[in-house]
């Protein structure tokens, strides 16, 4: 037996380093394992953020396409429309034909009003 063996203090003060010890590994241990779940929360947060815009961008894109298609039909008929009202009002003209329009009635004397 040592010195240190036979003083009564010494052996209780070291059980209590040993458990401050072991308190201090798991410890260590617990935070190490705190790390690494808030590391994997970190992770899945940006790949699901990824994934979210990668989707937004497609369907960003899908209704860009068809606002283009929709605006590409859209001029065509206007096109249409206003390729047909000329050649129709290059008709009415040809043909003299009665105007049906907020101008007025054009009278031509024929009707027995006059």
């Amino acid at each position: 037996m040592t010195e240190s063996d036979d003083r009564p203090g010494d052996s209780g003060t070291r059980l209590i380093l040993e458990e401050l010890r072991d308190l201090r590994v798991e410890m260590r241990e617990d935070r190490r394992r705190s790390d690494e779940r808030f590391e994997r929360i970190v992770t899945e947060f940006r790949e699901d953020s990824l994934r979210r815009d990668a989707a937004f961008q497609a369907m960003f894109g899908e209704v860009r396409g068809m606002f283009v298609d929709i605006r590409s039909v859209g001029l065509a008929i206007v096109k249409t429309l206003n390729r047909h009202t000329r050649i129709l009002q290059r008709i009415e003209r040809n043909l003299g034909a009665r105007r049906n329009g907020p101008e007025g009635r054009q009278d031509d004397g024929q009707n027995g009003r006059g």
